[in-house]
């Protein structure tokens, strides 16, 4: 191992984190090229990383950061460059829908790229083939749904997602889809899942479909019916007439913005139920010492749904305000169990000084009671 170890020179580009199968060669890692938060890992490697905290993301396409590597090295050379131009470019155009600004994706440092790489026309024949209708109908329904499939979880229920670059409704239309689908959500232990398209417009359509696959189908679907009003409220999606669980916008999402918003939502419910408990548990505690009571806290989720936009809120989106109500009320439990904490420390305190005084006074009382006994003693002695 440690001779292939040194050996190898690792180059991260599009992702800034090893897979768990290269565990141990993480010494290996020498650069890395990304357009995601960097987790900070592998501190000695060589970083070309584009993200912005304010604003939540990088440039759109990470060949964007090898097109400006590229263009900044003295050792290009046209020659070498034509051999790459083309596959930069159009990774670039596909990733920004050809630099579309209805994406929320494409940056000025990806316009100037493609501007650099001199290949705009490229992205009609690349995009041809990715969203080739020929293609997607060559394939089986088993490799549609594992062409671009992730999945996370959510409050213990664990989600699929698939993208599917082909109308949904051509896709769940198959002979023997739910099966398929079955089979396969199985063999991945996951509840339910989601499937996804773009379907090429002007401007392009997003669509997505919620289907169950775990036997708790009324649990489940309660979560999806809260997931499909807020992608309706959200992003103005509209359900496909015939088919329940299929909803159609032509307003920009993407599957890693909703992943991080519902994983980010998520985290601070967890939060806010292990401070509730921590405040229950301290406040069985001091029930010998004072009354005691703390806001009603029981419906943090439900009075979170009941956020909604104003006018006042101007580009703020709905996600982003809920997570501003869940944050400040994490900010309240936070203080509240330090106020609890502290008052506990404070009885304690008071019960210890109480209990010291106690048998101070019985100690002293003994020893009165001695000194008493002795006197009687000696006189009835001498008497």
């Amino acid at each position: 191992m440690r001779a292939q170890k040194e050996r190898v020179c690792l180059h991260l580009v599009d992702h800034n984190e090893l897979s768990p199968i290269f565990h141990g060669f993480e010494d290996c890692v020498c650069e890395i090229i990304d357009h995601r938060k960097d987790e900070g890992l592998y501190p000695l490697a060589k970083r070309t990383i584009s993200f912005s905290p304010t604003e939540g993301r990088g440039v759109g396409s990470c060949c964007t950061l090898i097109a400006s590597l590229l263009r900044s090295s003295a050792q290009l050379t046209p020659a070498s460059l034509a051999d790459c131009a083309a596959l930069l470019e159009g990774a670039i155009l596909l990733d920004t829908l050809n630099l579309s600004s209805a994406n929320n994706k494409t940056t000025e440092e990806d316009v100037a790229a493609v501007r650099w790489l001199e290949e705009q026309q490229l992205f009609n024949r690349l995009s041809g083939a990715k969203y080739d209708e020929a293609f997607w109908r060559s394939l089986t329904t088993e490799k549609v749904l594992a062409y671009d499939y992730k999945q996370w979880s959510v409050r213990g229920t664990v989600l699929g997602w698939s993208v599917a670059l082909t109308p949904l409704r051509e896709v769940v239309g198959r002979e023997g889809f739910e099966d398929v689908l079955e089979a396969f959500a199985r063999r991945r232990g996951v509840d339910g899942m989601v499937l996804s398209s773009v379907v090429l417009g002007n401007p392009p359509v997003r669509e997505f479909m919620v289907c169950c696959t775990n036997e708790e189908k009324e649990t489940f679907w309660k979560g999806v019916k809260a997931f499909e009003t807020e992608m309706e409220k959200q992003y103005g999606c509209e359900r496909e007439e015939g088919l329940e669980h299929l909803w159609r916008t032509t307003q920009p999402w993407s599957r890693k913005g909703i992943e991080k918003e519902m994983q980010s939502s998520d985290t601070l419910l967890v939060d806010l139920n292990r401070m509730e408990s921590e405040i229950s548990s301290m406040k069985r505690t001091l029930v010998n010492y004072q009354s005691f009571s703390t806001p009603a806290f029981d419906s943090v989720e439900e009075a979170a749904g009941k956020v909604q936009l104003t006018e006042e809120d101007g580009g703020t989106t709905l996600f982003h305000k809920r997570r501003a109500f869940l944050e400040e009320e994490k900010r309240n439990r936070k203080k509240l169990c330090t106020e609890v904490s502290n008052l506990t420390a404070e009885k304690m305190k008071q019960a210890n000084e109480l209990t010291r005084l106690k048998l101070h006074v019985q100690n002293t009382i003994a020893e009165q009671l001695t000194k008493a006994e002795e006197v009687e003693v000696k006189e009835r002695g001498e008497a």
